[in-house]
């Protein structure tokens, strides 16, 4: 499912299909059912593409500590005419990502309702569905109240050795030594 609201100064590109929620005044919906990850080999990203459509995936980047309690990294959200970007996200280094997303892998039997983790800018929800695969909810959101928007995009693991692939990709993403 994609969400926008009034994206005036935001970075983003909207079909036509989907002009009408440029503004704020509707919705779009972009759902990935299989998805695949990537990761470049000096870990300095991780993609989570759609193989169903490789147009429609969630990026990773420009991970740097902010201090010794705090990372900080880009996201990247991308489908058929849309394109959106958070280029700071903050995270805490005790309560991060990796951990998250190592609780999913470790749970591939399944769990009830959601399950969520924020960082300022991003969200991620996921939620355990029939045949074991883990709908991941990727939500962006503006920096500021003059800059509200919000973009989510779905994409959808298998919940046992895909998990445990992209948990591996992201710890190594968020905790590799600053070149």
């Amino acid at each position: 499912m994609l969400t926008l609201r009034d994206s005036a100064h935001v970075e983003l590109s909207l079909a036509n299909a989907i002009g009408s929620a440029r503004h704020g005044n509707g919705m779009a919906g972009v759902v990935a059912r299989s998805s695949m990850r990537r990761v470049r080999e000096d870990g300095t990203e991780v993609v989570v593409r759609c193989q169903e459509d490789p147009g429609v995936f969630v990026r990773l980047t420009d991970c740097h500590p902010l201090d010794e309690y705090r990372l900080a990294f880009r996201v990247e959200v991308q489908a058929e005419g849309l394109c959106a970007r958070t280029d700071t996200v903050v995270a805490e280094w005790y309560d991060d990502l990796t951990h998250f997303v190592e609780g999913l892998a470790a749970d591939f039997r399944g769990w009830e309702g959601a399950r969520v983790w924020q960082a300022n800018r991003v969200e991620l929800s996921a939620v355990f569905r029939s045949r074991g695969h883990v709908c991941l909810k990727w939500t962006l959101r503006g920096a500021t109240l003059a800059d509200a928007w919000e973009v989510s995009i779905e994409t959808w693991q298998e919940a046992g050795e895909q998990m445990k692939a992209l948990a591996a990709d992201i710890r190594d993403f968020l905790h590799r030594p600053p070149a």
